[in-house]
């Protein structure tokens, strides 16, 4: 039998810069509850912040969960989640994403959320489905309004996860 990992790869927290106010735990905390409910790994992917450091790395290791360095940059007004990052310095294009594609093989790269109202990458995706490793599906829907659907759609067309 096959064992499944539980895995949460889009986490914020109160060191976020633009979510402190509505994110209720710190990375610790996080991590604490992530071991609790039994998680294998997560990312803490606070904007615009990498927010992974050795120092909670092993607390998350001690824990026994795997920390994934992870960041939810700001690329031209676009959500972007950016993982097993060394470090981490503002991005301002897309250009700019791929050339750090070019220097740096292993990195992820996902659009998260990306046809959602708000900071998506919505249309742009077609233009840059290149930098895409994977789609992330919006936890905010409905029978009747679903942001998930052209997701699904295009993630069949392009082949991606």
């Amino acid at each position: 039998m096959t064992r499944r990992l539980k895995i949460d790869l889009h986490i914020h927290t109160k060191e976020d810069p633009k979510d402190f106010d509505v994110a209720e735990y710190s990375a610790k905390e996080i991590i604490k509850e992530a071991a609790k409910q039994g998680y294998d790994a997560i990312s803490i992917t606070n904007h615009d912040k990498l927010t992974y450091t050795k120092r909670l790395d092993d607390f998350a290791k001690k824990n026994g969960v795997l920390l994934i360095p992870g960041v939810e940059a700001n690329i031209e007004g676009c959500d972007v989640l950016i993982y097993n990052l060394k470090k981490f310095s503002k991005i301002n294009s897309f250009d700019e994403l791929r050339e750090l594609r070019k220097t740096d093989k292993n990195i992820l790269i996902i659009a998260p959320h990306p046809f959602f109202i708000l900071k998506s990458i919505g249309l742009r995706i077609f233009r840059n489905i290149d930098l895409f490793d994977a789609l992330e599906l919006c936890n905010f829907y409905s029978r009747f309004l679903n942001f998930n659907i052209p997701a699904e759609i295009t993630a069949k067309i392009y082949n991606l996860p």
